[in-house]
């Protein structure tokens, strides 16, 4: 019951500072769309820029609903990473060759998102489509046992 109530708390809290999805519905939906930050590799402590503490990491744009990513779009760059999170530097080819020698960083070529975040809600929405498909399906209809049947159970 305790749990119950506390996953109806939270729900409620949520839609009370959600945006609206729209003038007409006014359903709340928590989303969020533009550059997403991830830290792939921790530095030393010693490694700051402008007074903040950096991580290897990688930058692109992420559409969320519900705080978990639903689409990944745009060009996967390195970047070093804020330890908050929210504050990002580019790298330069020099500046990457750098950070990877110095601290025997393991990079690829290309960067690539974490497969957690690739995969996200897509397999939800993907249930969800076809619930939606499987609801509007027409449904085999029994087969209506003859009155006869019933007439003799009764006058048993």
């Amino acid at each position: 019951m305790k749990h119950k109530l506390l996953v109806l708390g939270l729900l409620l809290c949520g839609f009370l500072f959600s945006n609206q999805a729209s003038a007409k519905l006014k359903i709340p939906i928590f989303y969020s769309n533009g550059t997403t930050f991830k830290t792939i590799h921790k530095l030393p402590d010693s490694v700051k820029i402008e007074g903040q503490h950096v991580n290897m990491g990688i930058a692109f744009d992420q559409f969320s609903i519900f705080w978990m990513p639903l689409w990944n779009y745009g060009t996967i760059q390195y970047v070093v990473v804020a330890d908050n999170g929210e504050t990002a530097w580019p790298l330069q080819a020099e500046e990457l060759s750098f950070l990877k020698d110095t601290y025997k960083l393991d990079l690829k070529e290309k960067p690539s998102i974490p497969l957690g975040t690739q995969i996200g809600l897509k397999p939800v929405v993907l249930i969800i489509i076809a619930l939606i498909i499987w609801g509007y399906l027409p449904k085999k209809k029994k087969e209506e046992e003859p009155a006869n049947d019933e007439s003799a159970s009764n006058q048993e």
